[in-house]
């Protein structure tokens, strides 16, 4: 980018000397509006603009132009693409060392025009690889202090490992997915792990799926307290604003009751909005795909799925079935209908596995009044009469 400019601004020098364009034609060239091709995506666009404002008081410095994501970005890349390990660890730690001084300089003197422009709202630096012992014993708990929580992550080292290859993106890249499912499965969890690539996680989804335009870091997720779900600190991989989560991206942590859970989101300002969540109790995963509420409940319409072959699609509140949908046992039983506070309540069709079904009013998961039986082929067979679940009267029909 740097030598791209340098040669615009040769040019420039060369068009003047030879008269190419008059001096009267040069001065103009403030007046006119910076063009740049649609093929450049967003972010580079707007750090040329930013590089060629008409006025140099407002165009970055040096330094300030090293701090640019974008610049950093190429930096890392071309150190990914060296074979020599030595050679990269020596340019790894002059790097970090350059950078660190950069940042401090930085810190301490006046921003100047490049804090002012509207570019720097997006100009998110990366993680940084070493952090102080505080901030290590923080960000170590990753779990709540929670009595009631006896599974630990694995030891700092371990996410310091990690958290050395976070870099910043702008879409989804195999070798991070990697290592975030590798965190997984060294925390204990590789049936999580497994049950997310059984269920699609791969790097085609989370791309068709982003947003264009925005950063991809790796950031430490809070964790959750609430009076139905509480889910202790973790780590996120996706798409953000400036420090949360926004866009599309993935949420390991583990909850108070012990069980691993991997979101795969959209996230609206650090909320799911929708996505799925894959969560492993007593050893078998459960799936759900939907919509969330900002207490990470299962909330609006969605599916849900376990390993043992039970299912459930349709209307939720608060975690609980709530509305219209459709649940189906492990031995093929189902229902149909309307549900109330997780429960059979209203009318609804319940299937037994050989296709006769029955077809009535429910409360509180018994069924009342008179039922309709039918056989497979939907003819009507008798009239069953019950009364607080209680089959009471049978009244065949001929």
């Amino acid at each position: 980018m740097l030598t791209y400019l340098k040669r615009c601004q040769g040019m420039i020098e060369i068009c003047k000397r030879g008269n190419i364009i008059s001096s009267h034609q040069f001065k103009n060239l403030g007046d006119c509006e910076l063009f740049c091709r649609k093929t450049i995506s967003k972010p580079y666009q707007e750090l040329i603009q930013l590089l060629l404002d008409k006025d140099p008081q407002k165009r970055p410095n040096m330094k300030e132009v090293l701090m640019h994501p974008l610049i950093k970005q190429q930096i890392v890349t071309v150190i990914q693409k060296m074979s020599n390990q030595d050679q990269i660890r020596v340019i790894r730690d002059q790097v970090q060392s350059q950078y660190s001084s950069l940042e401090y300089s930085l810190k301490n003197s006046s921003m100047g025009p490049l804090e002012q422009s509207e570019a720097a709202i997006n100009m998110v630096e990366p993680q940084d690889i070493k952090q102080d012992e505080s901030k290590e014993e923080e960000d170590a708990e990753l779990v709540s202090q929670s009595q009631n929580y006896d599974q630990q992550l694995q030891p700092q080292d371990e996410l310091t490992q990690y958290e050395n290859f976070s870099k910043i993106y702008y879409h989804f890249v195999e070798r991070e997915l990697d290592q975030f499912l590798q965190l997984i499965r060294n925390n204990g969890h590789a049936k999580l792990a497994e049950a997310a690539l059984l269920h699609g996680l791969q790097i085609s989804r989370l791309n068709k799926m982003s947003h264009k335009d925005k950063i991809i870091k790796h950031l430490v997720f809070e964790g959750v307290v609430g009076d139905r779900l509480s889910l202790n600190k973790g780590i996120y991989w996706g798409q953000c604003e400036g420090e949360v989560r926004d866009g599309y991206g993935l949420v390991y942590c583990i909850s108070y009751n012990n069980n691993p859970r991997l979101f795969e989101c959209q996230w609206d300002r650090g909320r799911p909005v929708n996505g799925r969540v894959i969560l492993i109790v007593d050893n078998e995963w459960q799936k759900y795909e939907g919509a969330f509420d900002h207490e990470y409940l299962r909330t609006g319409t969605g599916n849900i799925q376990g390993e043992d072959g039970e299912l459930y699609e349709g209307e939720w509140n608060r975690a609980e079935m709530h509305g219209r949908g459709k649940s189906v046992g492990a031995d093929g039983r189902s229902y149909e209908g309307e549900f109330k506070d997780n429960k059979s309540h209203g009318q609804g069709r319940y299937t037994l596995p050989d296709g006769t079904y029955l077809e009535g009013q429910w409360e509180d998961d018994k069924q009342i009044g008179v039922h309709m039986q039918f056989n497979k082929d939907g003819r009507l067979m008798a009239l069953l009469t019950y009364k607080g679940g209680q089959l009471v009267n049978v009244e065949d029909i001929e």
